[in-house]
């Protein structure tokens, strides 16, 4: 899961930090901030979580522990992260090169996987 969750990582800090990645996202931020075109921003949001959604759903096939009660938190942070890390670099693509994208994701996705891997815990009996 580890590997899988990197490189979508990887793969979206690399299209926001193209020209057409930025301009994508910056419609569809204008999108939600005029409210006229919902579909646009919904569909964009359910493309992402639906990659995600399979990434989680292999880690599962293969037997990974996956925290269903983390899984939309984290894959809501992971994107998040993602995004700051786009804004904050802007369209400066040749001065970000391939390894510190990598090595960005690689520290984020360590951060965020024992939030997924955490099983879940029964809630206290209130007998005791």
């Amino acid at each position: 899961m580890r590997g899988d969750l990197v490189a979508l990582s990887v793969n979206m800090l690399r299209f926001l930090l193209d020209p057409v990645g930025f301009a994508t996202l910056r419609l569809t931020v204008e999108a939600v901030a005029s409210g006229s075109t919902r579909e646009v921003t919904t569909g964009v949001a359910d493309r992402h979580r639906r990659a995600a959604g399979l990434v989680l759903a292999r880690a599962a096939e293969r037997g990974e522990p996956v925290n269903p009660g983390t899984q939309a938190r984290v894959v809501e942070c992971l994107y998040g992260a993602i995004t700051m890390k786009a804004l904050a670099h802007g369209l400066e693509t040749d001065a970000t090169s391939e390894a510190t994208i990598v090595a960005a994701c690689v520290e984020l996705v360590d951060l965020l996987l024992p939030l997924l891997l955490e099983h879940v815990r029964p809630p206290p009996d209130p007998a005791r």
